[in-house]
């Protein structure tokens, strides 16, 4: 889901759309999910349990001792269709880490990754999706998900043990200039894709815990962040892609600008 805003050039009653910056935002999908693994012993150890319906997701350990799990979060975000002449410049994230009590110290830090895109409309998250996204360390070196893409950092340390939310109100955080920069040539990268379908396909974004040493087990306490997905009932907690783009009007546009703009000169010289 997404809105759109720009900008138009009236001039009488010709109507064109001029050369401006505008602006998509996504929410996410609903299939909002937890890639996880369980620490228990389990028939299905990557099944992903009710996350994908659930107000919240979250990366660390989660559960008692006998369904404790590994998670990490996957947000899925509709790319739009652009318009002739419309390019994308600029690309922003904002999540929203909900007040967690039960949340305990995170016992690393999150980066934020790219990791490829689905095609499928609503997208899937399965425990098959599960155990293809799941990944917790510094650098997941795995093939990307759907045809023609890697899987890359986006930012590190998007989240860091300090920020976890014990107490308080929900506190929203943004990708930095860096992050946005990352998130910009990734997204441009998939509409120079030909797998990748806009209005159909959805960028699918992880949060990951960047340990490569730490392994926790049946018995870690629970340590994790916890954020608002897209069945939050509350907007400003609902993930949210924010891109830019630039239009250019096509040839056609400006021929007929230029002939109104020619027929108005004659007019005012008569």
């Amino acid at each position: 889901m997404f809105a759109r805003k720009g900008t138009w050039c009236v001039l009488g009653l010709l109507v064109v759309q001029s050369a401006a910056l505008a602006d998509y935002s996504i929410v996410s999908s609903k299939s909002d999910f937890e890639p996880r693994q369980a620490l228990f012993v389990s028939a299905t150890p990557f099944d992903p349990g009710p996350s994908g319906g659930a107000t919240s997701v979250r990366v660390g350990v989660s559960g008692g001792a006998s369904n404790r799990v590994y998670t990490t979060s996957a947000f899925m975000f509709q790319l739009p269709i652009l318009q002739p002449g419309e390019t994308i410049t600029g690309a922003s994230l904002r999540l929203s880490e909900l007040v967690d009590a039960s949340a305990g110290t995170p016992a690393a830090n999150v980066d934020l990754w790219a990791i490829g895109f689905d095609n499928n409309n609503p997208p899937l998250n399965s425990a098959t999706e599960s155990q293809l996204y799941f990944f917790n360390g510094a650098n997941d070196s795995n093939a990307g998900v759907g045809a023609g893409t890697v899987r890359t950092k986006l930012q590190e340390d998007l989240l860091v043990p300090g920020d976890v939310v014990l107490a308080g109100s929900p506190v929203a955080h943004q990708t930095s200039a860096a992050g946005n920069a990352g998130l910009l040539a990734y997204i441009q990268s998939l509409y120079a894709n030909p797998n990748v379908i806009p209005g159909t396909s959805n960028l699918i974004l992880r949060l990951n815990y960047d340990s490569d040493s730490y392994a926790p087990t049946t018995a870690t306490t629970a340590n994790r962040f916890t954020l608002g997905s897209r069945e939050n009932t509350t907007a400003s907690s609902q993930p949210l892609l924010t891109l830019s783009t630039h239009q250019v009007p096509e040839p056609a546009a400006l021929s007929i600008f230029g002939s109104a703009l020619f027929l108005l000169n004659s007019r005012r010289k008569k």
